[in-house]
């Protein structure tokens, strides 16, 4: 803050010329708290303040010049002004600039006597004031997905302090008030806000008020709250299961907040908790993934585990799948029959109603044996399907009783219940003829 103009001496140079060489009159300008100014003369003992006695603040410097006025020779005078002497240099009125000479307030004119012409008449001042506004800056640190902190460094205070304010906008929303406090001295000053947005663009206004003169001084600082991270959102479903085999399907709704991209790490394991098989998958995007398994045991339990981790490090909660593959099933005969065809021969009649659930084909195994022995075992009897099939029994024994022995193993290794057919041959008769008058016997 700059101000300047003419300031009256208070004393003629011929009132001072009856004081000893040395004696020290002048005046100072002070800067008043509202803007006015006010006059300090010093008459040789006290300064005085022409509006009231009062001592001028220490935290301004003047910078004066003196005017003198010439009605003859160039007197034989020394002034000074503060301890720099003005040096005279012809007649006639003349201005003689004087530098700062620091930071002082009050401004002395000493002289060595006065010689018989010329008068001292005036000072003209110059007046800056050190720390004569409030200067801060701003920043927004600390920031969460709801809080952040506005800090305030202030490094240059107008007299009397300053008040600061704060208020916050969200990205088109209403500003909101988040206090203020009075500044006594430079330094830093922190405004906490709370209850933020997340992912959401906001500015800051801070307002200074100084106490004395009520001027505003008004900085910003704008800042997005991150998003709140979350994990990826993972499900699991059964596509099919077969007896050695099974499908099931990853669906990725959703990323998580602040991922770009996100993987599923699964793990199978059995009904007994041994893990067997693992993978993991990665996604660009939402969709859904079709796993295979393979060369799994019929009729047992698994369960799937699936665990979801986002590019931004958040980890979903275990989900699982419980499944069961097939189970195989015991090939099942039905009604099997012997027919007999001669003394010799029989057939027979082998029914198969079912193969068996998982089994591709069943080989019934045939075992014959006699009431006399052991008898050669004839070829079994192969189905792809249900069925029937006729097997022929030769080179039996007349008169001789048999046990067959169906036995149906299947493909799957499962064999059904057997199936046990008893049957006899017919034994062999004479051939029909007479007999003679005489006793001899006659065939025919």
């Amino acid at each position: 803050m700059r101000a300047e103009g003419w300031a009256q001496f208070m004393a003629s140079a011929a009132s001072l010329s009856a004081e000893p060489a040395g004696t020290r009159a002048g005046l100072v300008l002070h800067l008043e708290p509202d803007g006015s100014e006010a006059l300090y003369g010093y008459n040789g003992a006290v300064w005085q303040c022409l509006d009231g006695a009062r001592i001028p603040a220490s935290d301004e410097w003047a910078r004066w010049v003196a005017e003198f006025d010439f009605t003859a020779a160039t007197p034989a005078v020394r002034y000074s002004i503060d301890g720099e002497a003005l040096h005279l240099a012809s007649s006639g009125a003349e201005w003689i600039p004087l530098a700062s000479s620091g930071n002082r307030s009050l401004a002395g004119v000493s002289f060595d006597g006065i010689g018989g012409a010329g008068d001292f008449e005036a000072l003209y001042y110059v007046y800056e004031s050190e720390d004569e506004e409030t200067l801060f800056s701003v920043r927004a640190t600390d920031v969460t997905e709801t809080s952040a902190n506005v800090v305030v460094s202030v490094t240059s205070l107008a007299p009397g302090g300053a008040g600061l304010s704060l208020s916050y906008t969200a990205d088109g929303g209403a500003a909101q008030s988040a206090g203020s406090l009075a500044v006594e001295s430079t330094g830093t000053y922190t405004f906490p806000l709370v209850g933020l947005a997340p992912d959401t663009a906001y500015t800051a206004t801070v307002t200074a008020t100084d106490t004395a003169t009520g001027v505003l001084h008004t900085e910003t600082v704008s800042f997005v709250t991150p998003l709140v991270a979350e994990p990826p959102a993972a499900t699991l479903a059964l596509v099919s299961a077969s007896f050695t085999s099974a499908t099931f399907s990853v669906t990725l709704s959703d990323l998580g907040a602040g991922s770009d991209s996100a993987s599923v790490a699964w793990t199978l394991s059995t009904g007994a908790g041994a893990g067997i098989d693992s993978g993991t998958i990665a996604f660009a995007n939402a969709q859904t993934v079709e796993v295979p398994l393979t060369n799994l045991a019929a009729g047992t339990a698994f369960t799937v585990t699936a665990i979801a981790t986002g590019s931004n490090g958040e980890v979903s909660a275990p989900v699982t799948l419980a499944f069961s593959t097939q189970a195989y099933t015991a090939p099942i005969l039905g009604d099997c029959s012997i027919a007999v065809d001669s003394t010799t021969r029989a057939t027979v009649t082998v029914a198969l109603d079912n193969l068996g659930a998982g089994a591709e084909s069943v080989t019934v195994a045939v075992a014959i044996s006699a009431s006399g022995g052991s008898v050669a075992a004839p070829p079994s009897v192969y189905f792809t399907a249900p069925g029937t099939q006729t097997l022929s029994l030769t080179d039996l024994a007349p008169g001789t009783t048999y046990t067959v022995s169906l036995t149906p193993p299947a493909s799957t290794g499962l064999v059904g219940d057997p199936a046990t057919l008893s049957f006899s041959t017919p034994p062999l008769l004479p051939p029909a003829g007479t007999i003679a008058i005489d006793g001899s016997p006659s065939f025919t």
